[in-house]
């Protein structure tokens, strides 16, 4: 547990501990807000996760989210602790991010990073992705 109170899983300590539903040995099956939803209206709501998007983040949490929902996933070991998530990525400050943002350079575009940074290229920020230390 850390000082957010949600308990962090890697993707793929999530993997191991709650196993997806997969296509083959190495594609988890992901299943859509809209076209699937009957499959996930008629599932156990705790066999869900929810891949949601928010606003500096993304995240797989427990049970049928609805706001922000990118897809579904269906497990075979039911979660039993809605504090436990999983942390795909974040937006992080760029080096080069100023708030008060760059001038213009194309219309009246104005980027909070440096047009001319390599790292973020303008925008700003800089997407992190969490995965498994090796």
């Amino acid at each position: 547990m850390n000082k957010t109170g949600f308990e962090y899983l890697d993707h793929d300590e999530w993997v191991s501990k709650y196993i997806p539903h997969m296509i083959n040995e190495n594609e988890i099956k992901r299943y859509d807000t809209h076209d699937d939803w009957e499959t996930i209206r008629n599932t156990s709501p705790n066999l869900i996760w929810t891949w949601v998007t928010g606003d500096m983040s993304d995240l797989l949490v427990p049970g049928i989210g609805i706001v922000n929902r990118q897809e579904y996933y269906i497990c075979e070991v039911p979660w039993t602790d809605l504090d436990e998530i999983v942390l795909l990525s974040t937006e992080e400050e760029c080096k080069c991010y100023k708030p008060e943002g760059y001038p213009p350079v194309i219309g009246d575009i104005n980027e909070d990073g440096d047009p001319n940074c390599l790292d973020c290229e303008g925008y700003g920020l800089i997407t992190k992705y969490y995965e498994k230390e090796a």
